[in-house]
């Protein structure tokens, strides 16, 4: 079975082969789709393991399980976990896992950017991000694959935590 790790996840989703296969998805679907949610109670909130499967009949299905451990902050750790196993929906084997955490960063950006590409003027120039948290260097990558972003408004909390995020970003930009 092929593994994909979080940076092969990273460099085979670019965002101008992405956005348009999520956009060729939100328009074809899927013939299932479910969900299940397990929430684990905790003396300062709760963790939860997502399962999200979904199926192309005769094509191919897959899973994605996330974990959500909010407190994995303090042990300098990623709150969310998570793999995504793709099968042969003829035969059922197994065809490829991979990094979960990256996927979902990858593909919520992607959706966004999607969203925009449908709804924002072709010369939006000018992106506001609001937060600096994992998904947004992101959300600026994939919005500057269907837009000429040049300039991005960015509010956060944290002044380091924005300092990192803006510097990952930073080539993207003229």
């Amino acid at each position: 079975m092929l593994w994909l790790d979080a940076d092969t996840v990273r460099r085979c989703g670019g965002f101008t082969a992405l956005v348009p296969a999520i956009q060729a998805m939100n328009r074809d679907g899927t013939d299932r789709i479910d969900r299940m949610l397990i929430s684990q109670p905790t003396q300062s909130g709760q963790n939860d393991w997502l399962m999200l499967p979904a199926w192309q009949f005769d094509r191919c299905f897959g899973i994605k399980i996330a974990n959500v451990f909010p407190g994995n902050a303090v042990r300098n750790l990623a709150s969310v976990q998570g793999a995504y196993l793709l099968f042969d929906g003829e035969t059922g084997e197994t065809l490829c896992g991979m990094d979960g955490a990256m996927l979902t960063l990858r593909k919520t950006a992607a959706n966004s950017a999607a969203a925009a590409d449908w709804l924002a003027r072709q010369d939006a120039a000018t992106l506001c991000m609001v937060g600096a948290g994992a998904l947004a260097p992101h959300l600026v990558e994939a919005h500057c694959a269907v837009r000429p972003i040049r300039k991005v408004l960015w509010w956060n909390r944290s002044r380091p935590a924005l300092d990192r995020a803006m510097e990952q970003v930073r080539s993207l930009l003229p």
